[in-house]
């Protein structure tokens, strides 16, 4: 869903199922593991995924899968 384009968790919430508040905590953590972005739109946060960050960790579990 990020992946499309960059959104709010006001956006992302009701496609997830999950509320708001819950949902700010998962991005939270997101951010601060470098996998997606945040930028402030006035009130609101917006996320974008971090695409190098996502590939680097992409290729670390598949050397680990191939252990």
């Amino acid at each position: 869903m990020i992946a499309e384009r960059p959104r709010t968790t006001q956006e992302l919430a009701p496609l997830v199922g999950l509320s708001v508040t819950g949902l700010s905590k998962c991005l939270r953590r997101l951010a601060e593991a470098g996998l997606v972005s945040t930028r402030w739109d006035g009130y609101y946060v917006v996320y974008s995924l971090e695409p190098s960050r996502l590939e680097a960790v992409s290729a670390a579990i598949s050397s680990f899968l191939d252990l």
